[in-house]
Formats: C-alpha cells, structure tokens, sequence
C-alpha cells in the first residue's frame, strides 16, 4: 500500500499538499522564506570611500559615452558630501577645465563640456546570485532638461528613463537574475547639452522571495505519516 504524499517541490506558489488516505489532502503548505533582503541600498549605503569589493559601491563615470568599460573613479569632496569629476565644480555650466560630473546621496550631474559626453554613473558589482528585485527613482530636480537614466547591467542598457516633468518623479522597479561579479550601473546621460541636467537616481537591490519547505515543520509531518502508515497496518490486520 502506498501513501499518497504529494512532491515537495520548491515554487513560488507553493511546496506542496500532504494527501493521506481517508484523510483528503491537508493543505499543509510549507511557508515561504522571508521576502525582500537588501543586498544593496544606493542612499544608506552612501560613502565617502569608493567601494573595492564585490558588494561596495563605486562613484564614477564613463569617460565614453554608453562604454561601460571606459568607467573611471571620481574623487570626493568631503566638505561638499560630493563626488565629482574635476576637483572644482563650475560656477556656470562652462567654466575652463572644470566639468559638472558629480554625483551626491541621491542625485546627480552627467556633462558634455570639457571633456565631451560624461556619463555620471553609481555602479554596484553583485556578491550575490539569484534573482533580485531593483527598485527606486528617477527624476529632474532643476530646470527641466534632457537628461536621461539608464540602468545597464554588465554594459549592456537594461532600463531606460526619459526626463520627465519638472520634479513628476518616476518611481521604476524590475526583477533581474544576478550573478556573483556581476555589474549593475545607474547612469545618468546627458544627452547632447548638459544644462539643467541634475536628477534623482537611487536604487535598492533585494532579494525576491521562494517558497522552501520549513525545516522545523518536515520532521513533524514525516513523523505524523509514519503514525498513520502504522495506524492504516493495524487496521488492516485486525481485519485479517
């Protein structure tokens, strides 16, 4: 005689059903693992010290345009809580040798003067595999401009944000499957001039959820069906 114990198998939707003869099926769903571990969080995580390791951040930016192996580090200004280019930020938009990439807690400026198209970009190497959620916001914070967000993942554009209006935040979230060493990089494009171009661009990195089977709760059930396998053979043999 065989007792019918449905797979356990890992899903999101559910493990699996306990189904005992006389019994009908127990709904017994093993519940799943906590939602949501922050890997990564672009406005707590924010530094003064440019990350080095697999789980750091890195303030820079793409000395060419849409190469992300161009990236190179910026330098902080400790006085201002500001990463920047140049050690010196402009006093108008062209000001000598002095350039508008910079990058703060939770904005930042791409520029195209002196040095042509500078791509302002947050770029976070995974230490971590499996699949992620990645949330956040991106937005204009001065005079409107044309300035873009993008978001590429190993150099290659994942998402893409248009300016929008005037302080009209855009409020993004997309799942993606990561692996370890993996490069994930929020840009900021000026797209053609660099004037106006300031913006919000934050990102927090999570785990997505998946359904596992409870450890403490598989011994009780195996042990209640080893009961009522033994049960269902006394039975049967005083029927014998």
């Amino acid at each position: 005689m065989c007792v019918g114990l449905a797979s356990l198998a890992v899903g999101a939707a559910e493990v699996g059903v306990l189904d005992f003869p006389g019994l009908g099926g127990l709904g017994l769903i093993a519940p799943a693992q906590a939602a949501g571990v922050t890997l990564a969080d672009s406005m707590a995580d924010f530094s003064g010290t440019q990350g080095t390791q697999p789980g750091q951040w890195q303030y820079g930016y793409y000395q060419t345009e849409n190469d992300a192996n161009s990236f190179a580090p910026m330098s902080y200004d400790a006085s201002n809580a500001i990463w920047e280019e140049t050690p010196d930020r402009p006093t108008n938009s062209y000001n000598g040798t002095d350039s508008w990439t910079m990058l703060n807690k939770t904005s930042g400026h791409p520029s195209s003067f002196p040095n042509g198209q500078r791509w302002a970009v947050r770029r976070w190497i995974s230490d971590y595999a499996g699949s992620v959620t990645v949330s956040g916001v991106f937005g204009d914070i001065n005079v409107q401009g044309n300035v873009l967000g993008r978001i590429l993942l190993n150099g290659i554009q994942h998402q893409l944000f248009p300016t929008a209006v005037l302080n009209a935040d855009t409020n993004y979230s997309f799942v993606a499957t990561l692996a370890e060493g993996d490069r994930l990089d929020l840009a900021l494009d000026p797209n053609g001039p660099d004037a106006n171009d300031s913006a919000t661009f934050t990102a927090l990195i999570q785990t997505n959820p998946t359904a596992v089977p409870t450890p403490a709760l598989l011994p009780g059930l195996m042990a209640f069906g080893a009961g009522m396998i033994k049960k269902r053979r006394e039975q049967v043999a005083l029927m014998t």
